[in-house]
């Protein structure tokens, strides 16, 4: 949203902040810690108090959001945590807080999402119902975490349903934005991501709907693996730019990888209709891709085609495709992708290459590579200073290293190191945001948002 319309989006998430959730937070004994970026950091002395804010937010959230076109909908995830934190004068970290981060990526837009020791003290307090997800294995945390859904819907209120049910007859249509919010420690982010259940997004959404599933790697270079997931992140990007298509998230998409699927089970899984696969083949400075766009309603080719050219022609390939996908599905193409006309791109391919060697490797989630992508994405910066998605991807990893002391070690630094290397890159990333750089949790809290 931001990308689109920075202003407006900025316009609209104060009023949010102002006129919706710092009184419901003060109305149930709160405190903002702060605001990062897209993101704020909220904490409460009583976790009953956390989750009934949390609903009354969504609720009141979901009436205003009625009166609104759908591309001025902004739609939020809340994540709740019981757990024990880190205080550091007015800033608050350390596990509790991850937790709840991790509970909002698990909530479906307009819901909410509790952690099991929040559960175990609020499920015969509260009006409402709750859906067991079961264990869940989370980002940075070694035990699995007991995750459940908050159901608001009077038919199941004060029961639990078992993880073998879903619950897409109480999703709310909209990209996502997430707020966590805890006890002791609240953590909040407003971020585009889409949650795992992308199926109960796309199902009320009335716009063409489209998931680019992973490109497969036909390189005799097995290592390349790292191209055809950054075209196949970046198409999903591009595409979901274009007015009227709605594109499933990278993170959904992926769950597909390396998998024989039907086009029938992807859609019936992620709730769309057309489904982008492909190939990408580098042979030294040579590339070719092959895609072809499927309507899984019949099974059938609307588009297809073989690209060929130079490694030098990667950005002209895939604006090529980006346009033909939208003339197949009648749709307007307001602008040609050029990169370098994008905040936060980059024309320069070896600046390219290496922040895609850095990405696949961060996305491997263990140690000994987050010091590799981090090479990788300084690298890039060196290449090209003004590539903002290399910065926002520095502030990031080291923003984590600031929050999760077993990452700041890896790299060699203290979290106070680590907090400060972010607040460097972050700042960087600002003079060319990227979609990365709204994601990414700001480190200072804004003056304005700021609660006493």
């Amino acid at each position: 949203m931001s990308e689109v319309d920075e202003e407006g989006t900025r316009v609209r998430f104060h009023a949010d902040l102002h006129e919706l959730f710092e009184p419901k937070i003060a109305t149930h004994h709160g405190r903002l810690v702060k605001t990062m970026g897209d993101g704020v950091l909220v904490e409460f002395h009583s976790v009953v108090d956390a989750v009934h804010c949390a609903v009354e937010v969504q609720q009141e959230k979901a009436e205003r959001n009625a009166a609104l076109p759908p591309e001025q909908r902004m739609v939020f995830r809340i994540g709740v945590n019981l757990g024990d934190i880190i205080v550091e004068g007015e800033d608050i970290h350390g596990d509790g807080v991850n937790i709840a981060d991790r509970m909002q990526v698990l909530a479906e837009p307009g819901g909410i999402a509790i952690s099991g020791t929040t559960y175990d003290q609020v499920r015969s307090k509260l009006a409402v119902g709750y859906l067991a997800l079961g264990e869940r294995r989370v980002k940075n945390i070694a035990e699995p975490i007991r995750v459940y859904r908050v159901v608001l819907d009077p038919a199941v209120e004060r029961s639990t349903i078992g993880a073998t049910r879903t619950l897409r007859a109480w999703a709310i249509p909209a990209a996502a934005m997430g707020i966590a919010v805890f006890l002791l420690a609240g953590l909040a982010w407003w971020q585009p991501w889409q949650t795992e259940d992308a199926a109960s997004i796309a199902a009320v959404d009335t716009r063409p709907s489209l998931v680019v599933l992973p490109f497969d790697n036909l390189s005799d270079d097995k290592e390349q693996g790292y191209l055809a997931d950054g075209i196949t992140e970046d198409l999903t990007t591009e595409l979901a730019r274009i007015p009227g298509l709605f594109v499933i998230s990278r993170n959904a998409a992926f769950t597909f990888k390396n998998r024989a699927s039907l086009p029938s089970e992807v859609s019936t899984q992620l709730g769309v209709r057309y489904i982008l696969e492909g190939s990408v083949r580098r042979a030294g400075p040579e590339m070719r891709i092959n895609a072809k766009l499927i309507d899984s309603t019949t099974s059938g080719n609307v588009w297809a085609e073989r690209l060929d050219g130079a490694w030098s022609d990667v950005f002209e390939l895939q604006d090529k495709m980006v346009g033909e996908i939208a003339t197949a599905l009648k749709l307007r193409l307001v602008t040609s992708h050029q990169v370098a006309s994008i905040a936060g791109g980059t024309n320069n391919l070896a600046a390219y290459e290496a922040y895609l060697r850095g990405r696949e490797l961060e996305l491997r989630e263990r140690p000994e590579d987050w010091v590799e992508a981090v090479k990788y994405y300084e690298r890039a910066l060196a290449l090209d200073r003004a590539f903002g998605n290399a910065a926002a991807a520095l502030a990031w990893m080291y923003r984590e290293a600031h929050w999760t002391e077993a990452r700041s070690k890896v790299l060699g630094l203290t979290q106070d190191e680590a907090r400060s290397k972010a607040d460097a890159y972050f700042t960087q990333a600002a003079k060319n945001p990227s979609p990365a750089y709204y994601r990414t949790p700001h480190g200072k809290a804004e003056p304005d948002a700021k609660v006493r």
